[in-house]
C-alpha cells in the first residue's frame, strides 16, 4: 500500500491536498576578521525556510561575495533539513482472527534539494522508519486508537547535506562574486510507503523546513593606514543589552591618526542608526540584538580597517511548573519537578505558605523537591534555575490541599440536603454576599433552560423556595449548557457555605488542556460573569450567558467550568 505524504485522511475519509508557500528568513553571520593579509577570512549567509507541508518549491536568494573585500577563494553550501510526521493507521477488517496481531511499516523518505542554475549543489535526505502491530480486526471504533488502530503524532527526522567548492581545484565561482544576489532553487519531496496486512485506512501527514547556509572564504585586499581595529564580542543573558567597543591600535610606523571615524553594521548588513534614525558613529554602541556587528574605522590619512565581534544572548528559558496530579492531602509527602529538567543547570527550591504545617522535605537544591503537605490553605513553591552560561530564570507555582467533601445537585435537592437549606441560603444565591469580598457584580446570575433568569425572591416562605429550587434543581441539563452551569454553581455555592469547602479551598479547572487552580470563591466569582454575559455573540437574540447551546461559541468554556464544578460537588459522604 503507498500514500504520498501530502495527501490527508480526515474523520470522514476525505482526502485532501493542502498547499503551503514556506516561508523564508534571511540571517547574515560574520566570522571573526582579522587584519593579517595572510590569513583567511569567512562571511556566511543563512536562509531559513519554516516548516511547509510536502511538496514544495522555495525560490531564494543568497548575497553575492562584494569583490571590493578581497579574493574568494572557496564557496562552502550546507543545507539543513527536518522533518515532522503525524502516521496514523487503522484496521477496518472485519474477518481478521480474534486476539491476533497484525505489522505495520511505515517509510516516510524526503529529499530536500538545493539547485544553481539547474545544477545540484547540496542534498540533505532526512527519513523516518516506522514499524507498528496492530488488531488484526477492526475493534469498532474509527479513531486511529484502541487495539486496531495506531497514532504516532510529532515523529521527526534530520539530515545535513554539505559541498565546498574551491578556485583551486577549478571551481567556477563567478556566479558568487558581485554586488547582487545569487538565484537559487530549494525543493524537498517527499515519498512514503506503508506496508501492512489487513485492510488498512492510512493518515501521514509530512511538514518539512530547514536552512540553507553558504559561506565564501576570502582573503581580503590590504587596507591602507597605519592602525588596525577589533571589536571584542560580549554575552548577555536572554532580555539584557550589552556594549561593544572598537579598540584602535596605531602601528609603531608610519603616519598615526588622531581622530578616526566610525560606521557600525548589524548581521545583515545594515547601518546601526540611534533613535533618530542617523548612524552611530561613536567607537562604542549598545546592542540588544544578537549576531555579529562589524565596525568601519577610517582616519583622516587615507586608513581604513574593520572588525567584527559577536553579541551573544545566551537562551535562558522560564522553567515551566505543572499542577501536582492529583493535588496532595494534609500531612502527606510528595514531589514536585520541573516539566524540562536541564543536567548542566542548578537549580533552588523554596516556599511561601499560608497555613501551618507547609515544608521542603528533601532536594531544596535538586530538580525534583520532596515537600510536606501541610494541614491547611495553600502555598507557593518558587524554582530557581541558574544554566551554565551564568544566567537565571524562576517560575513559581500556587496549589492547595486534595480536600473538601462537596455534595451533589441530587444531594442538594433531595430531603436531606433541603434539610440544611435555609432561608439565608437563598438570599446568597440571589446575591453575592456569600463570602463577604468586593464583587464586581451584585448578583448571581442563576439561569433557566430558557436563558432567562432564575430568582428565588418571588416568595417570602421558605417552604415554597425549597421547592422552586427542587424542580429546578432536577430539570437541569446541558442541552443550554448555561442552565447546568448555573445548577452546578448553585450546588457549589450552597456547599461552600455549609461548610464542605472553604472559601480558599483550590479547584482545578482544565481548559484546553491546561489545568489551573481557583480558589472556591474566586471560582464562584468567575463562573458567575460568564452567566451575567449580556452579549449575544452567536445572533440568535439571547444573552451569551444565558442560552449556550450546541455549536455556540462559548460552549466548550461553559463545558469546561461545568465539569469542574461536577468533580467538586461530587465528593460528598453524607
Amino acid at each position: 500500500m503507498r500514500t504520498n505524504s501530502n495527501l490527508l485522511v480526515d474523520r470522514a475519509g476525505a482526502l485532501s491536498r493542502l498547499v503551503v508557500m514556506p516561508l523564508l528568513s534571511l540571517m547574515v553571520l560574520f566570522g571573526t576578521r582579522s587584519m593579517a593579509q595572510s590569513e583567511l577570512e569567512t562571511i556566511c549567509h543563512s536562509v531559513r525556510i519554516e516548516p511547509a507541508r510536502l511538496n514544495w518549491v522555495a525560490q531564494l536568494e543568497i548575497p553575492q561575495f562584494d569583490p571590493a573585500l578581497g579574493t574568494l577563494e572557496s564557496v562552502s553550501v550546507e543545507v539543513d533539513a527536518s522533518i515532522v510526521t503525524d502516521f496514523q493507521a487503522e484496521n477496518v477488517n472485519n474477518w481478521g482472527d480474534e486476539g491476533a496481531y497484525a505489522p505495520v511499516t511505515a517509510s516516510i523518505n524526503t529529499t530536500v534539494c538545493l539547485q544553481l542554475d539547474g545544477t545540484v549543489l547540496a542534498t540533505a535526505q532526512p527519513s523516518i522508519q516506522r514499524q507498528e502491530n496492530i488488531a488484526a480486526r477492526y475493534d469498532g471504533v474509527f479513531d486511529f486508537g484502541g487495539a486496531s488502530g495506531i497514532s504516532a503524532i510529532g515523529i521527526t527526522a534530520s539530515d545535513t547535506g554539505t559541498r565546498t567548492l574551491t578556485a583551486a581545484s577549478g571551481d567556477d565561482l563567478s556566479a558568487f562574486v558581485g554586488n547582487g544576489a545569487v538565484p537559487m532553487t530549494l525543493s524537498a519531496q517527499g515519498y512514503s510507503k506503508v506496508k501492512g496486512s489487513g485492510n488498512l485506512v492510512i493518515s501521514i501527514s509530512t511538514v518539512a523546513g530547514g536552512s540553507v547556509k553558504v559561506c565564501y572564504s576570502y582573503r581580503r585586499t590590504p587596507p591602507g593606514g597605519g592602525f588596525c581595529v577589533f571589536v571584542e564580542g560580549q554575552a548577555v543573558c536572554d532580555g539584557e543589552s550589552g556594549i561593544l567597543t572598537a579598540q584602535v591600535i596605531a602601528q609603531a610606523t608610519g603616519t598615526q591618526s588622531t581622530e578616526f571615524y566610525y560606521t557600525w553594521y548589524d548581521s545583515n548588513g545594515n547601518l546601526v542608526t540611534d533613535e533618530n534614525g542617523q548612524p552611530v558613529n561613536t567607537h562604542s554602541i549598545q546592542v540588544d540584538q544578537p549576531g555579529a556587528y562589524t565596525v568601519e574605522v577610517w582616519d583622516g590619512n587615507g586608513g581604513r580597517a574593520t572588525a567584527t565581534g559577536e553579541f551573544t544572548v545566551w537562551p535562558t528559558p522560564e522553567p515551566e511548573l505543572a499542577l501536582p496530579s492529583p493535588l496532595p492531602q494534609a500531612g502527606q509527602q510528595s514531589t514536585l519537578a520541573p516539566i524540562n529538567i536541564d543536567p548542566n543547570a542548578t537549580y533552588e527550591w523554596t516556599i511561601n505558605a499560608t497555613g501551618p504545617g507547609w515544608a521542603i522535605v528533601d532536594g531544596q537544591n535538586m530538580p525534583i523537591v520532596t515537600y510536606k503537605a501541610g494541614s491547611s490553605c495553600t502555598a507557593v513553591f518558587t524554582l530557581k534555575v541558574k544554566y551554565p552560561s551564568g544566567c537565571s530564570k524562576e517560575a513559581s507555582i500556587r496549589f492547595g490541599l486534595q480536600k473538601g467533601e462537596g455534595c451533589t445537585i441530587g444531594f442538594w435537592r433531595n430531603k436531606n440536603g433541603m434539610r440544611l437549606i435555609t432561608e439565608e441560603d437563598f438570599a446568597d444565591l440571589n446575591t453575592l454576599g456569600l463570602l463577604s469580598r468586593a464583587y464586581d457584580l451584585n448578583k448571581l446570575h442563576l439561569r433557566n433552560a430558557n436563558g432567562t433568569n432564575r430568582d428565588f425572591s418571588s416568595s417570602s416562605l421558605l417552604t415554597y423556595n425549597k421547592g422552586v429550587l427542587g424542580n429546578w434543581f432536577t430539570y437541569a441539563n446541558s442541552v443550554n449548557m448555561a442552565y447546568m452551569l448555573s445548577a452546578q454553581l448553585a450546588a457549589f455555592t450552597l456547599n461552600v457555605r455549609h461548610g464542605f469547602y472553604t472559601p480558599e479551598t483550590m479547584i482545578p479547572v482544565t481548559i484546553n488542556g491546561a489545568t489551573y487552580l481557583y480558589a472556591a470563591a474566586d471560582l464562584i466569582e468567575e463562573v458567575n460573569k460568564l452567566l451575567a454575559d449580556q452579549n449575544d455573540v452567536n445572533g440568535d437574540g439571547r444573552e451569551d450567558g444565558g442560552y449556550v447551546p450546541k455549536g455556540h461559541p462559548n460552549r466548550a468554556l461553559f463545558e469546561a467550568y461545568s465539569k469542574a464544578l461536577d468533580a467538586a460537588n461530587n465528593n460528598c459522604r453524607r
